[in-house]
């Protein structure tokens, strides 16, 4: 099986992308879709700001509540929506209620809702009493 020929004037190993791709993986632990998001990052070059500066945005947006939550897009996708202008602060999680139980937030594309749907099926399956490791109570 040969490999999927890569765009005009893409190379396999861009070392620009190499670091922004090392940078995403650390802080995301998502390794998946490299060549996508690799040929993304290469249709975006005109778009996108530099490096020094995507490298930031990931910084700070890893530390936002929804990345923290786990609802993180694909690389390829982060770059196709052109996610580096989001807001860190904007970007808020509140996968719970008043009561405690689970409800589905506003404001999430549809791929992030279903993200937030798997990982509350996980949760439930990990916990089917309702009760999390740590007291909290579950939905």
């Amino acid at each position: 099986m040969t490999a999927a020929p890569l765009l005009p004037g893409l190379t396999a190993s861009d070392p620009a992308f190499e670091a922004v791709w090392q940078v995403w993986c650390r802080v995301t632990h998502r390794r998946l879709h490299k060549q996508a998001a690799r040929e993304e990052f290469y249709r975006q070059r005109r778009f996108r700001p530099g490096n020094d500066e995507l490298v930031a945005v990931i910084e700070a947006q890893g530390k936002s509540e929804r990345f923290k939550a786990g609802v993180i897009p694909d690389f390829r996708t982060w770059l196709h929506q052109r996610r580096w202008e989001d807001d860190p602060a904007e970007m808020t999680w509140n996968g719970r209620n008043g009561n405690g139980q689970s409800k589905e937030p506003a404001g999430l594309s549809k791929w992030e809702l279903q993200v937030w749907r798997e990982n509350q099926a996980m949760e439930r399956m990990r916990h089917p009493t309702g009760q999390r490791a740590n007291g909290e109570e579950g939905g």
